[in-house]
């Protein structure tokens, strides 16, 4: 057998390294099974710990990468992986939310509006595997002092505009600023507390958990509330409105 030039020799070691890095990277399975694994992971250990408290190398470690430049190779920073998650919920959300809507009448009640805003998201916890992760992560985004919805690139999780419109049209008594302001407390309200529930009945801290059809129907009583409730004449004041 003839030898290998030096040359020759010296690409082929150079090749073989470069397939040691794939199959490190993750390349070794599909590119998106390797990136699902990652978000999965991602979304786990964000939930439990918040968005800022997790390392590239704990969510490699978590999805059973070996190189921990996967994270950064596939979504560049901490924004894009958070971008990832929040991305892997939206078009069910999306879809539920507009088929609810297509049941609608021209004149939609608030109380099947603000139906139409919740259920789509507690769905998610319930049907779907992350979702509650998906919950805990954005009511921790709610309140982040650094990363602001913007730099989400999809307004984080405000409604789409139809809802939005709908809402703001059975609202008549509130200004659009009043409701924006009333809207950033209903996102809150709503987050916070489906992550709230959900995190008590995953762990068994509460032996009498309220349940799930109840609790979300109280829910969209008090977001009803929120959005019906007229302004007193101090806060039409301090708005500059008249009273």
């Amino acid at each position: 057998m003839t030898p290998l030039h030096p040359p020759v020799l010296a690409m082929s070691e150079h090749i073989l390294t470069f397939l040691r890095a794939i199959s490190q990277m993750g390349f070794g399975e599909p590119v998106d099974r390797t990136k699902d694994k990652l978000i999965r992971a991602a979304e786990r250990l964000m939930a439990e710990r918040g968005v800022d408290a997790v390392t590239f190398a704990e969510i490699t470690q978590h999805a059973g990468q070996r190189n921990n430049s996967a994270v950064p190779y596939y979504f560049g920073d901490r924004l894009g992986i958070i971008r990832a998650v929040l991305e892997k919920h939206r078009a069910p959300i999306a879809e539920r939310r507009n088929a609810l809507m297509d049941d609608l009448g021209p004149q939609p009640l608030l109380r099947d509006l603000v139906r139409a805003l919740v259920v789509p998201i507690a769905d998610q916890v319930e049907l779907v595997d992350g979702g509650s992760d998906y919950v805990r992560i954005v009511a921790h985004l709610l309140g982040h002092p650094e990363i602001k919805p913007t730099e989400l690139g999809m307004g984080l999780v405000r409604v789409n505009r139809r809802l939005d419109r709908a809402m703001l049209d059975a609202t008549a008594a509130l200004s659009p600023v009043l409701f924006g302001v009333r809207m950033d407390l209903v996102l809150s309200v709503l987050f916070h507390g489906l992550a709230d529930h959900a995190r008590a009945v995953s762990d068994h801290t509460e032996s009498g958990a309220i349940e799930r059809r109840l609790f979300i129907e109280n829910l969209i009583d008090v977001i009803e509330a929120i959005l019906s409730a007229p302004p007193s004449p101090t806060t039409a004041k301090l708005l500059g409105e008249p009273v």
